[in-house]
């Protein structure tokens, strides 16, 4: 299976998504959130070597990427935000994994080259809110992937389930 979980409703979290509902988990980990929040963060005068000029738009990544040195670098407010992303991601997932009781995830992020800084709250966070019989025989695994992999591995996932039909006949 491949998947987004982006969409799943994270409780308490009012702020709205393109998608028009209110409390995705992509308002909370994509790296436009990571970067409306660094600002956030700034203007209420939390302290950082991030330079918001680099905290604009329209895709983010730019920002992101910069966090990620800034946390790497030993930046509090950077490895804060980054440590967000990861329990929320963990939490989300952790509802996944509860309801599908997969036997791998793969979780694909740019945040994974932050290391343990981004890891360790997810699995945690995955470990603390998921039932010990789907996580017995979980293996997770990180990686950071180039823009639209999800995409194609669906469709390759599909067209391999097509193809296979043709040979069972």
């Amino acid at each position: 299976m491949s998947g987004q979980i982006g969409h799943l409703i994270v409780p308490e979290n009012r702020r709205r998504c393109y998608c028009g509902n209110v409390g995705c988990l992509r308002t909370l980990v994509s790296f436009q959130a990571i970067c409306l929040q660094a600002r956030e963060d700034l203007e209420r005068g939390m302290t950082s070597s991030i330079d918001p000029s680099r905290l604009q738009g329209p895709d983010f990544h730019d920002g992101a990427e910069h966090i990620i040195d800034k946390a790497l670098e030993n930046d509090k407010l950077c490895i804060n935000l980054i440590h967000n992303v990861g329990r929320y991601l963990g939490t989300a997932l952790a509802s996944a994994i509860t309801i599908l009781n997969p036997r791998r995830i793969i979780i694909h992020s740019n945040f994974v080259r932050a290391g343990d800084i981004f890891t360790a709250p997810v699995k945690l966070n995955i470990q603390g809110n998921t039932l010990d019989a789907s996580i017995g025989q979980l293996e997770i695994d990180f990686a950071a992937l180039k823009p639209y992999t999800v995409a194609e591995g669906g469709a390759l996932f599909a067209l391999k389930k097509h193809l296979d039909s043709y040979v069972e006949r």
